[in-house]
């Protein structure tokens, strides 16, 4: 024996269907829905697709505590990405002015 037809069971079954034939193809088959009914269940259904398709990102608190990138996107974010990228290309002249030119 199989377990009866739940209403988000029906309302899944025919995703094709607009909300108001649901109710009505619903009816002939002596399930009680409402619109209502057929909106809370797409709604949950699209919000529990998207959930498990979401990527994992990862924080800065989440990074490993030795790693050094972390270290210097906390300090970027301290002193502001504007002055850490100020820095940066500072420390790139610097560096450019100690090659030796071939």
């Amino acid at each position: 024996m199989t377990a009866p037809l739940t209403k988000a069971d029906f309302i899944r079954s025919v995703p094709e269907l607009s909300p108001a034939d649901v109710v009505a193809r619903a009816k002939t088959r002596g399930i009680r829905l409402t619109l209502q009914n057929v909106y809370a269940t797409r709604h949950a259904e699209k919000l529990r697709t998207a959930a498990s398709a979401t990527v994992t990102r990862f924080t800065l608190e989440e990074r490993p505590a030795g790693d050094p990138e972390r270290a210097f996107q906390r300090l970027a974010l301290r002193i502001g990405i504007t002055r850490a990228e100020k820095i940066l290309a500072s420390l790139d002249a610097a560096i450019d002015a100690d090659e030796p030119k071939t």
